[in-house]
């Protein structure tokens, strides 16, 4: 009898974590597996419970920072169990980039019929990412929506209507100063300086089926990034608009490439970065490479 471990958020799907977990359960022990569950009770938890889970099959029902979290505690103990994964975030960027159903009767029909696929992972100055690393604008958004959270009143938008939140507090990055501007190589190759604002992809989806990085692979072994110097709200408003029907855009807009190892240096004050819709602290350097297949993942 096979072994799964189902580890999930307890406020995934506002508040439905438990009940989803549970059904979960029902499903695989009437397909023979034998199934136990484990929540989250607070930051760091899935990690722990990731990295000392010895079972054959590791499934998280939660969000992008979820999965992340369990697949960086089995990456960091060196193990080799499959990842499932029951998507009930507000974007699940991983979800629709592997074409997990969102809704959670397919999701959970996807645990028992679907196989696993070899999916890339980042490390971006030694943390694991699995989606992609945003920079400037993108990440002083991410910023404000977590200080968003951990207010009350704006905690309880955030929940009603996400989307919403995320067009408000946009406008709002939009009117503050700019960010610094960083120096790039990629593979070794001197790209310049005077970037502000981009984006390092892993997955070619960007929050929920956009595309900043259309053609992006999850499993090509190649980091997909776009850059921009520019500033202001007309380069921002031209990226998010082509970023929306999943175009690359006007070729003077950004600069875009791949590479499996990029470095960013700071020009002056720290570069503003978030990691898969966390927010990070501000480095003066950043180093990422790509690990090609390192999770398997069970996908349709």
């Amino acid at each position: 009898m096979r072994r799964a471990l189902i580890l999930y958020n307890p406020t995934a799907g506002r508040g439905t974590g438990e009940a989803t977990a549970l059904l979960a359960g029902k499903v695989l022990e009437s397909s023979g597996w034998e199934a136990e569950l484990a929540p989250t009770q607070g930051p760091g938890d899935a990690t722990r419970i990731g990295g000392e889970a010895d079972v054959d099959r590791l499934i998280v029902v939660g969000g992008d920072g979820t999965l992340r979290e369990a697949a960086e505690g089995v990456l960091a103990a060196g193990r080799t169990l499959e990842l499932g994964f029951i998507p009930r975030g507000n974007a699940n960027v991983v979800a629709r980039e592997l074409s997990i159903p969102l809704a959670v009767d397919d999701a959970v029909r996807t645990l028992v019929q679907g196989r696993p696929r070899a999916m890339d992972i980042v490390r971006a100055n030694g943390r694991f990412v699995l989606a992609m690393v945003g920079l400037g604008y993108d990440a002083r958004v991410v910023h404000s929506i977590h200080s968003a959270r951990s207010r009350p009143r704006l905690r309880h938008w955030y929940r009603l209507h996400a989307d919403s939140l995320y067009g408000v507090l946009g406008v709002g990055a939009l009117l503050c100063r700019y960010p610094a501007s960083f120096r790039v190589l990629a593979d070794g190759e001197d790209l310049g300086g005077g970037y502000r604002h981009g984006v390092i992809c892993n997955v070619e989806t960007y929050a929920k089926g956009w595309a900043m990085t259309p053609g992006a692979d999850v499993g090509d072994g190649r980091l997909d990034w776009a850059l921009r110097r520019s500033s202001g709200p007309l380069p921002a408003a031209l990226a998010m608009a082509a970023a929306a029907v999943r175009r690359p855009g006007p070729r003077w807009l950004a600069r875009r490439g791949t590479a499996e190892h990029l470095v960013l240096e700071a020009e002056g004050a720290p570069i503003e970065w978030q990691a898969d819709g966390d927010p990070q602290a501000p480095a003066p350097r950043l180093e990422l490479q790509v690990e090609p297949g390192a999770l398997q993942v069970v996908a349709p």
